[in-house]
């Protein structure tokens, strides 16, 4: 409940002061309005003064609860628990944050903006309380109108997107407002009786484009404005001023000129009340974050002891903040030659380093800015080792929820929520860790996110949160190799992220950006034989099917003790009868090759060359050579089935099982050929078995149980008839 006190009052009084001036100077206009004279103009106003409670009302909307969010998250950085940082935000933003605050500033400013815009339709000199002698100076008070208005609505812009629309950027609009004109009229009155003008003649030509300029510039500059009538009045009344800004704010790295600004506002005028400013005010009161406001501090109270020349030396020595210089002597505090080699890149001696480094050890924030640090050091190292660990133990969950869901005789359509909802925690919790770092973004925890959001078909948010993965880890071997670090793994690392990105350029049909990022993996992983896979398949998708041909030959030259390369570029040609022969030649290379690497070819492997021997059985017209092929393929197949293993995704059973079942058919069709009869037996007896492993899909091992079923049926009967079985679609992870 908002209280009555003695600035609310004044409000009040100050709204009804601006109502009872507007009546009285617009009652003319107002008998204009109601004739019907000037509608346009009164439409012109209304549209102006809607801004600032529009403005409010968005921001109330939209962005009042991030404010208490990231406030709450500041305060959870400066050491309160999460549950003390929730309610002290909440209390913190309600006491600032006063609706009837708002309500008579927006007021305040909406009675000056009517005032000031009414100058541009209606002629004052048809009020007595306005009766401007001097037309130059009522056309300079509507240029300095307009520039304060201006000037305000980028302010209010501002602070809205800042998430900083706080009540008093509704009074300092309205100040701007008053002071474009109330400067206007002082500078443009005391330059009429400076020319002795009777005001009678009107300025033209260069000379009203000068007073428009000089004009707009005193309500669009309301600082400047205040700062030249300081000056005009120092000089007029010989007095130089107190002292100059040896230490003004611009000194502070990251401080422009809109952040001085938004400091004075707070009563921070220069370094030395930056210093020793009050964190939590300043948190409340600004949209500046924790990090943000405590680095200024830390490099305001090191500022403090040093010269602007000694400022530059201590930068050129990397020394930033007073915690730079901290940690840099203590490293050597024990050692005098480090000491000398200090003092020489800082340009000073060890004893003014030993004094400075006493001097700043009390002080007002120092130990808060030190400590800040400290904690969120260690934080971080408690936030990856807790994210590591986190990380592996969700994934493990996630990884045997999908083979419970995928790899069970369950349907999959029937978890599919449950496995949705699963990976959104997964992410959730990936956030909250990123969100602690209480630094900057953690690429890794980033790409996690972005390949969760990949695996969920999220492919616009997987690619904004790569983006950022991606510029950190492009930021971080830039400065590795500058320290003259080791790039392999940062350059893996990197590769793996620009490939997670590619994938969901592919799934957007982005190709042309998904081919820039395959090109950089390349780059980054030249020595890598997956990368030329990736961008084949990307080239696939485009179907440039002869830049997957060269990017697969690519792969099996650079790499020919890689099995992968061979297989792949032998599935490609499998779909091409010219290339059949070839196709055999490369799917053995690559059995052979997963041989004599792994003890024995990899599922997979087998299935792409029974694929090859089944089709290549089907164009050969000699019975017996058509059979021995097929037989070949229907050992290969089995092998695979009997030594599937985890690696094997539900695309790759459903292609094993379509292979089967081909074998099966052709040989059911030919039942009356010599022999057929013993080998559909002999299918029969191998299949039922087949030495199941855990990661066979159950839905596939009833499949071909069903598939023995039929078999038998059909050599029990006179008349065996062709099985025809719809193979199941399966649509799990990949």
């Amino acid at each position: 409940m908002a209280t009555w006190n003695w600035r609310t009052l004044l409000t009040v009084v100050v709204f009804l002061a601006g109502t009872l001036f507007m009546i009285l100077t617009l009652r003319y206009a107002w008998t204009e309005f109601w004739a019907g004279q000037n509608l346009g103009g009164f439409l012109v106003i209304f549209v102006m003064v809607c801004f600032f409670p529009l403005t409010y009302m968005a921001y109330y909307g939209q962005q009042r609860q991030t404010r208490i969010e990231r406030l709450r998250d500041d305060l959870a950085l400066l050491g309160y628990t999460q549950s003390e940082a929730q309610a002290k935000a909440n209390e913190l933003y309600q006491r600032v944050h006063d609706p009837l605050s708002y309500t008579f500033f927006i007021a305040l400013a909406c009675l000056l903006t009517i005032i000031g815009g009414s100058w541009f339709f209606w002629d004052p000199q048809t009020s007595p309380v306005l009766a401007l002698k001097d037309t130059n100076t009522l056309q300079a008070m509507r240029y300095g109108f307009l520039g304060a208005y201006l000037f305000s609505v980028f302010l209010i812009y501002r602070r809205y997107t800042t998430n900083d629309l706080h009540p008093m950027a509704y009074l300092y609009a309205a100040f701007t407002l008053l002071a474009g004109m109330v400067f206007n009229y002082v500078a443009f009155e005391t330059i009429a009786f400076v020319a002795n003008s009777e005001g009678t003649q009107q300025a033209t030509g260069i000379g009203a484009g000068l007073l428009a300029i000089i004009a707009f510039s005193l309500g669009f500059f309301p600082y400047l404005a205040v700062r030249w009538f300081n000056r005009l009045a120092q000089r007029a009344l010989e007095f130089s001023g107190r002292r100059t800004e040896s230490l003004h704010l611009g000194l502070i790295d990251g401080i422009s000129d809109l952040h001085e600004t938004r400091l004075r506002d707070n009563g921070i005028d220069d370094i030395q009340n930056l210093a020793s400013a009050e964190i939590i005010d300043l948190l409340v009161n600004t949209a500046f974050s924790a990090q943000q406001v405590l680095e200024w501090i830390d490099q305001a109270i090191l500022f403090l002891y040093l010269d602007e020349s000694e400022i530059e030396s201590f930068r050129r020595g990397k020394i930033r903040l007073l915690s730079d210089f901290h940690k840099a002597w203590e490293s050597c505090a024990e050692d005098g030659a480090k000491q000398q080699e200090l003092a020489r890149q800082l340009q000073s001696t060890p004893d003014k380093l030993g004094t400075l480094y006493r001097s700043t050890r009390e002080g007002a924030n120092v130990h808060r800015v030190l400590d800040y640090w400290d904690q969120a050091t260690a934080r971080i190292q408690d936030v990856r080792k807790f994210s590591e660990k986190q990380m592996k133990e969700l994934f493990d969950l996630l990884r045997s929820k999908v083979d419970s869901t995928w790899r069970t005789g369950t349907p999959p359509e029937e978890n599919l929520d449950t496995l949705i909802s699963l990976a959104q925690g997964y992410g959730k919790l990936l956030e909250q860790l990123n969100q602690r770092r209480g630094a900057q973004p953690d690429a890794q925890i980033l790409a996690q996110l972005g390949g969760l959001s990949l695996w969920l078909g999220a492919y616009g948010e997987a690619i904004e949160r790569l983006n950022t993965a991606i510029e950190l880890d492009h930021k971080q071997m830039a400065d590795t190799e500058k320290k003259g670090g080791a790039l392999a793994e940062l350059k893996h690392i990197c590769a793996e992220h620009h490939m997670k990105r590619a994938y969901a350029y592919v799934g957007l049909e982005r190709y042309a950006e998904a081919q820039l990022d395959l090109d950089e993996t390349v780059k980054l992983t030249p020595d890598d034989p997956y990368v030329y896979a990736n961008r084949a398949y990307a080239y696939r998708a485009q179907k440039k099917f002869n830049l997957v041909e060269a990017e697969l030959s690519t792969m099996t030259k650079r790499f020919p003790e890689q099995p992968d390369g061979y297989n792949e570029l032998a599935l490609f040609y499998l779909g091409r009868d010219e290339k059949l022969d070839e196709a055999l030649v490369l799917s053995n290379q690559a059995v052979e090759k997963s041989t004599a690497s792994h003890g024995q070819p990899r599922a997979m492997y087998l299935d792409t060359l029974a694929a090859i021997q089944t089709k290549l059985g089907f164009r050969q017209q000699n019975s017996d050579e058509r059979q021995a092929t097929l037989k070949a393929a229907y050992t290969n197949i089995l092998q695979a089935f009997n030594d599937a293993d985890r690696t094997i995704s539900d695309y790759g059973f459903r292609e094993m099982t379509n292979t089967l079942v081909t074998l099966v058919e052709a040989w059911l069709e030919e039942r009356h050929a010599p022999g057929v009869h013993e080998i559909l037996r002999t299918v029969k007896d191998d299949l039922s078995a087949i030495r199941y492993n855990t990661y066979v899909p159950q839905q596939f091992r009833d499949y071909i149980q069903s598939l023995i079923d039929k078999i038998s049926d059909a050599m029990n009967t006179a008349e065996i008839s062709a099985v025809s079985v719809a193979v199941p679609n399966g649509s799990g992870p990949q």
